[in-house]
This record gives structure tokens, C-alpha cells and sequence, in this order.
């Protein structure tokens, strides 16, 4: 049985939404596929899109979107989670209320939050895109360790 990673950010329309996609195509380069990758809202409305700006910074480096449906974070999901990763300390806090003995971190290198683009233009979505595409990279190496 393979390991479980979800993403969590507000929305579940851009931050966790790519991180999921990005984390996805870092795992398959990898030929690392018993680790699944999901995301999830705090406050996602169940089955919204991906932003416009997410779905662009996605396509840029050739991953997609287009079929992502917003998902909220619950109870259930997180019990089926090995490890959890937030974008923000509010997240972290909202996981913790669901399952207090989650593993669960911020994201972000050293412990730091990941900005939400939601709003902004373009280059605020390629400068998310990025610091988490960074973070996942001196990330995942420690899933790969147990898993």
C-alpha cells in the first residue's frame, strides 16, 4: 500500500491545486507512483476550477489542470493521509483541529507560508508556482526516505 500526500491551502483553486500537479509530475519523474498525490480547501467550495492563472502557470511547464475539481478538507480525508503539507499556519491549525496527531508542516522552505496568488496577476502566479515547485523539491526527497 502506497503512501498518501495531500496539499491544503484556502480554496483548493491555485496554491494546493499545483502543488498537487507539480508534486504529481516531480513523483513520476521520479518513477516514485506508490505515493499519491491529492489537495484540498479550508474553505473550497466542492467542485470549483482551478484558477485561470493557475491553469496558465500549470501549462506552462506543460502540466494541466483543466479537469481539476476543488475538493474540502474534512475529517475523512485527512485520516487518509500519510503526510500533509500547508500553505499557511491557518491551515496547519485547521488540519490539527480535524486530527491532532496529523502529520502535518507548512510547506514553504524553513517553515515559512506560501503566498496566495487568488486575485493577482500573472506573475504572482508564476512567483507561487515557483517557490513551491522549490519547496517540493527539498521536500519530497524525505517521503522517499520511508516510502
Amino acid at each position: 500500500m502506497g503512501k498518501h500526500v495531500l496539499f491544503v491551502c484556502t480554496g483548493n483553486t491555485c496554491r494546493s491545486a499545483l502543488a498537487e500537479v507539480l508534486a504529481a509530475d516531480l513523483l513520476d519523474q521520479a518513477r516514485r507512483s506508490e505515493i499519491r498525490v491529492t489537495s484540498a480547501g479550508t474553505h473550497a467550495s466542492h467542485g470549483s476550477p482551478a484558477t485561470i492563472g493557475a491553469r496558465l502557470v500549470a501549462a506552462e511547464l506543460g502540466l494541466h489542470l483543466e479537469y481539476h475539481h476543488s475538493t474540502f478538507l474534512d475529517e475523512a480525508l485527512v485520516a487518509t493521509a500519510d503526510h500533509i503539507f500547508c500553505m499557511e499556519t491557518t491551515h496547519l491549525q485547521a488540519v490539527q483541529a480535524l486530527k491532532p496527531d496529523a502529520t502535518v508542516s507548512l510547506l514553504g522552505l524553513e517553515g515559512s507560508e506560501i503566498a496566495d496568488p487568488y486575485g493577482s496577476g500573472i506573475d504572482s502566479y508564476r512567483t507561487t508556482r515557483d517557490v513551491i515547485l522549490k519547496a517540493l523539491a527539498a521536500r519530497l526527497p524525505e517521503l522517499f526516505a520511508d516510502g
